[in-house]
C-alpha cells in the first residue's frame, strides 16, 4: 500500500546573507499544507534527507555557498523574480539549478521567462516546471487583534526617492502613514493589527520580495491597496480580494479608503473570502500529481527515526550561526538576519524582540569584548568580525560621533560597510525625535573620509561610495523646475534624509 512519502522543506539561510526571513511564510504553507495532505514533513535551514522528496526555498540565498552540489532530484521552489534573459548575470549558479532541477514557481511570468532563458520546454509542455502560488493556510490567520488600529496607512518596504514622494504626499493629506524598511514575525504581526489600511507597492530594481506578503494580508483580514502590475491583474484570485490602483492614483485611493470605515472592513472580508478560495493543499497536491509517483508516495510507512551514529546528510551553505551584520538599530528595528545591538536605557517599541547586546557603541573597551546572546551563544565584537554595519537614525542620537565611527571603522573588514540614514539639518523631521541630538548635511562626513588624518585615523579610514538625498515634494518639484542641486540643499524642507554608504579602506 502506498504512503505519503516524507517531505523536507529545506529553507536556506546561509549566515550574514540577508533575504531569508522574506520566504518565511511561504516555507510555513508548504509544511502546513503538504502536513494537511498527509505527508510527514521536516523543516530545517540544511541539510538533504536521501529518503524524503527535498524542496529547496531560497536557493539563490546559496550563490556562492554550495549551490551547485544540489543533488538533480531536489525541487527548487523559487521566489525570485526572473528578467527577460533569465538570473544568469545576477545569480549564475542558481541559474544553473533552475536549468537542471524540477522547478516549482510562485509566478506564472517567472516561468515562462525561465524557459525563455533556458532550452527547457514551456512550462505547458514540461512536467517539471510547475506554478505554485502561495495558499491559504489556517494557521496564517495568526495575527492578534489590536486594542487601537493607531496607523493609518502602513508601507513596508525599500524606499526611492518616487516612494518617498508618495508617503510625503499621503502625510500632507493628513494621513498616519507608518514606513518601515523590513520587519518580521512578531514585529510586523503587531505592525499590521495596528494598521487600517496596509499599502503593497511593485517591487523596486533587485528587490525579491515576500511572495506570500499578500496572501498573509488577506488571511488576517487586512484591507489591502496594491500598486497594479501585469502579475496581479493576471491573478483572479488576489485580484479579487484587494484594491488596484496605478502608482500615479495610489495617493487618491489611499485617501478615498483612509476615510471610508466600512469600505475598508468590507475589502478585508472580500479578501479573506477570496484567499480562501487558493487553498494550499489543492495547490500543492496539484504539483505534487505532476511528480512521478514514486517520488511522492512510499510503498511502506517510514521508519522511525533512530539515533544511531550514521554519516551527517549533506549539508546547505554555512553552518556558522553568527551573521556577519551588525544592526545597530536593534532595539528599535530588529533584523532577524543581524546581530541586533542597542544602547543602554533606550526606549524601543513595546512589543518588539530585545535586542543580542546592549552596549555602548563609544565605551573605548567595546571592541573586543564577548557577549552571551539568546539567539547566537558567544558573540565577540572583534577587530574585523562584520561585512555589514546597519545605522538608521543612529548617527543623529550620538553625542560622540567620532567615537561611534572609529568603533565601527574597527569593527568592519576591509571594504566592509557601514549603511547610514539620518535627518537632514534643513528638513521638518530633523529634530523630531527627542533623541536626537545632531543632524547631517552634505559635508558631514568629511571627517572620516578625507579628513581621516585629523582625528588620528592612521590605518584606515572610510571612503564614500553613495550620498543620496531623499526629497520631499518641494525639492521634486524644485528638481523638475531645474534647480540646482546645490539649490535644492539649501532650500528648507525640500531634503528629508540622507542616504550614505560609506566602505573600509586600509591605508
Amino acid at each position: 500500500m502506498a504512503h505519503p512519502r516524507p517531505v523536507r522543506v529545506i529553507q536556506a539561510r546561509p549566515p550574514g546573507v540577508p533575504g531569508a526571513s522574506a520566504l518565511d511564510d511561504l516555507a510555513f504553507i508548504t509544511v502546513e499544507g503538504l502536513r494537511e495532505l498527509g505527508h510527514p514533513v521536516e523543516r530545517v535551514p540544511e541539510g538533504l534527507d536521501p529518503e524524503a522528496l527535498n524542496i529547496l526555498i531560497g536557493g539563490h540565498l546559496l550563490e556562492g555557498h554550495g549551490v551547485d552540489a544540489v543533488p538533480a532530484d531536489v525541487i527548487v521552489y523559487n521566489a525570485v523574480p526572473v528578467p527577460p534573459g533569465g538570473l544568469a548575470a545576477r545569480f549564475p549558479e542558481y541559474a544553473r539549478l533552475l536549468a537542471r532541477n524540477p522547478v516549482w514557481d510562485v509566478s506564472r511570468s517567472a516561468l515562462d521567462a525561465l524557459s525563455d532563458a533556458s532550452s527547457r520546454p514551456a512550462p505547458s509542455a514540461d512536467e517539471t516546471l510547475v506554478y505554485v502560488p502561495p495558499g491559504w493556510v489556517p494557521a496564517l490567520g495568526r495575527v492578534p487583534v489590536a486594542r487601537a488600529q493607531d496607523i493609518g496607512i502602513l508601507f513596508i518596504g525599500p524606499m526611492d526617492r518616487a516612494r518617498w514622494r508618495l508617503l510625503a504626499d499621503l502625510e500632507a493629506q493628513g494621513q498616519e502613514v507608518r514606513h518601515v524598511a523590513e520587519a518580521t514575525g512578531s514585529k510586523r504581526d503587531g505592525l499590521v493589527a495596528r494598521a487600517r489600511l496596509v499599502l503593497d507597492l511593485a517591487p523596486v530594481e533587485d528587490q525579491i520580495p515576500d511572495p506570500a506578503w499578500l496572501v498573509y494580508l488577506l488571511a488576517n483580514r487586512k484591507a489591502v491597496l496594491a500598486e497594479a502590475t501585469v502579475e496581479l491583474e493576471d491573478d483572479a484570485v488576489l485580484r479579487g480580494g484587494i484594491r488596484l490602483a496605478p502608482f500615479e492614483e495610489l495617493a487618491r485611493a489611499c485617501h478615498r479608503l483612509g476615510n471610508d470605515v466600512d469600505g475598508r472592513l468590507a475589502l478585508g472580508q472580500r479578501g479573506l473570502d477570496a484567499v480562501r478560495r487558493r487553498d494550499a493543499a489543492t495547490v500543492l497536491k496539484r504539483a505534487l500529481a505532476r511528480l512521478p509517483e514514486t517520488a511522492r508516495t512510499t510503498v511502506a510507512p517510514p521508519a522511525p527515526k533512530r539515533k544511531a551514529k550514521a554519516p551527517p546528510p549533506p549539508t546547505l551553505g554555512n553552518a556558522d550561526s553568527v551573521p556577519t551584520i551588525l544592526n545597530l538599530n536593534g532595539g528599535r528595528d530588529p533584523i532577524e538576519e543581524a546581530v541586533n545591538l542597542d544602547v543602554p536605557d533606550a526606549r524601543g517599541p513595546v512589543g518588539l524582540a530585545p535586542p543580542d547586546i546592549i552596549a555602548d557603541l563609544t565605551a573605548p573597551d567595546l571592541v573586543g569584548r564577548v557577549f552571551d546572546t539568546t539567539r547566537f551563544g558567544p558573540v565577540a565584537l572583534a577587530p574585523s568580525g562584520f561585512g555589514r554595519i546597519l545605522a538608521p537614525w543612529v548617527l543623529s542620537r550620538t553625542r560622540d560621533l567620532t567615537a561611534l565611527m572609529t568603533t565601527c571603522l574597527t569593527l568592519l573588514a576591509e571594504d566592509g560597510a557601514l549603511e547610514i540614514l539620518v535627518p537632514y539639518d534643513l528638513s521638518h523631521g530633523a529634530w523630531a525625535d527627542p533623541a536626537s541630538v545632531r543632524a547631517f548635511n552634505e559635508h558631514a562626513f568629511t571627517a572620516f573620509t578625507e579628513g581621516h588624518a585629523a582625528i588620528g585615523w592612521m590605518t584606515a579610514r572610510f571612503h564614500m561610495e553613495t550620498l543620496e538625498f531623499a526629497f520631499t515634494a518641494l525639492g521634486e518639484r524644485l528638481e523638475s523646475e531645474g534647480t540646482p542641486v546645490e539649490g535644492i540643499l539649501a532650500t528648507p524642507r525640500a531634503v528629508d534624509a540622507m542616504r550614505v554608504v560609506l566602505r573600509k579602506r586600509a591605508l
